[in-house]
């Protein structure tokens, strides 16, 4: 089974970069390779001529650009938490009791909307699916439970080797937001808690829908969303995995919305969800705690009445986005001005780390190449391009006057240019991020508006209603008194 497994998968899969037809090919040496490859086969790109390594039959079809920033700092926390875990038991640790607390929390919230997007999915026997983010591979048993023919990813390949061995599913490793298969491959497209960890959001919900049929769906499950007047870079700050430096989006239900909607029609399904009074939704608190107390007792499909309403809401949610037309992807897109910051071979060797020593020189490794590292030297402060903020530009001149007229201590004041250069970047993703929230208002009060027409239509129906019954009603009062008056 696992033979077959690992075939099909190979039949499969295309080049990430370019949609290029696949080639096996031999390796060159015949001694087990870096990062345990499978000697047997390489997977050679017909059209960019890369070449993508195999695990246990997993393909890794994983080639980091300098796109996959995001990608990279996952991993990079992945494998230094590999690293602190390697070094003994951790019992007493306070960020894995929290982090334990964490999970606890959220485990029958997730419970509930998975078995919700399970029976909206209606996955059926012989359906081909598409999971991303596997994981330890819960989703992927119960999807296979129904008899369906799942193919899993991920970006590191332990448990999809594991799960490949049991014969539960086929697996590739590969980016969200660079699917190595062919359009319209898949009946149903899922994935669980991973999109909150994607920098690429966008590209990676259109290629969700680029690989599956037109009339499959696209399903996102137990997404965390934050409330449009909400600040991202602070939304999931202080939880264990933002300390950890995994990479945490948190983003707005309406982000979600408008991502799936492109490819298609699109069911909502809400939990858990608090409302943050925020004057920016120009209603009094009166008015917002009672859309509090509306809002707190969705724990099901939500009225499209309320959608509006969502943004202003933190939460749960699952989408499920029913695809209505064919979304294609260029062979020749933007990947391919992109630089590539590592080989699949490279990037594969790096993730099989699994010793505290070799996991912690891994993750600076990784760390380095994606221009992730904290605390860059001085000299590397010093010779980073100018600031395009004047005000910003003007004290990192004065910083530099500085250093050269106190030789002692010019490592101390180039240091000071770094986060200098930080605070005027955080000014500028501030404004932004206002500019931002102000389109989102304004599309808001637009969406409100609609929703005051749609319900002053429907209650002059219901007055219009009411004014013919009475009619109704008055002459059926007149003709028993005229049919009395005439009697007498």
């Amino acid at each position: 089974m696992h033979d077959t497994c690992a075939s099909s998968i190979l039949d499969l899969v295309v080049c990430p970069r370019c949609l290029g037809q696949l080639r096996a090919t031999a390796p060159a040496n015949s001694h087990a390779g870096r990062g345990g490859t499978d000697q047997q086969v390489l997977l050679d790109c017909t059209r960019c001529g890369l070449e993508f390594p195999v695990f246990s039959g997993v393909p890794c079809m994983i080639a980091p650009t300098t796109s996959s920033r995001g990608l990279l700092k996952e991993v990079a926390a992945r494998l230094k938490d590999t690293a602190r875990r390697s070094r003994g038991p951790l019992p007493s640790d306070p960020l894995e009791a929290q982090r334990i607390a964490e999970d606890t929390r959220t485990a029958e919230l997730h419970r509930r909307l998975e078995q919700w997007a399970t029976e909206s999915l209606a996955v059926e026997a012989g359906q081909v699916v598409l999971e991303l983010g596997v994981g330890a591979g819960g989703t992927t048993r119960r999807l296979a439970e129904r008899g369906a023919r799942v193919v899993a990813t991920d970006v590191y390949p332990w448990d999809l080797a594991r799960i490949g061995e049991e014969g539960i599913a086929c697996g590739a490793m590969c980016e969200a937001a660079r699917l190595p298969f062919p359009d319209h491959t898949f009946d149903v497209t899922v994935g669980r808690s991973f999109l909150h960890h994607v920098d690429e959001f966008d590209r990676a919900a259109t290629e969700m829908a680029r690989v599956t049929r037109r009339g499959g769906k696209v399903a996102v499950i137990c997404e965390p969303t934050r409330a449009i007047t909400d600040v991202e870079a602070s939304y999931a700050r202080g939880s264990a995995a933002d300390i950890l430096g995994y990479n945490e989006r948190v983003r707005s239900f309406l982000d979600y919305y408008r991502a799936l909607t492109r490819a298609g029609r699109v069911d909502v399904h809400c939990t858990e969800l608090n409302v943050a009074l925020r004057p920016a939704c120009e209603l009094s608190d009166e008015e917002f705690h009672l859309i509090g107390e509306q809002l707190s007792r969705v724990d099901g499909p939500v009225d499209e009445r309320y959608l509006y309403l969502l943004n202003f809401a933190s939460g749960w949610c699952n989408m499920v986005a029913t695809i209505e037309h064919d979304v294609h992807r260029s062979p020749t897109r933007d990947d391919d001005s992109e630089a590539l910051v590592c080989t699949p071979s490279e990037y594969l060797a790096l993730v099989m780390h699994s010793d505290a020593q070799h996991a912690a020189a891994a993750a600076e490794h990784i760390e380095r190449i994606a221009g992730l590292s904290a605390q860059p030297p001085p000299a590397a402060a010093a010779r980073a391009a100018p600031s395009p903020d004047p005000a910003v530009a003007s004290i990192e001149a004065a910083v530099e006057r500085l250093a050269l007229a106190y030789p002692d201590a010019s490592a101390a004041c180039r240091a000071m240019a770094e986060p200098v250069r930080r605070l005027g970047q955080r000014a500028v993703e501030a404004e932004q991020d206002m500019a931002r929230l102000q389109r989102a208002r304004e599309q808001d009060v637009a969406h409100l508006g609609r929703y005051v027409r749609a319900l002053e239509t429907e209650l002059n129906a219901i007055r219009n209603r009411r004014l013919y019954r009475w009619g109704e009603w008055l002459v059926l009062r007149l003709a028993r008194l005229l049919g009395t008056s005439r009697a007498h």
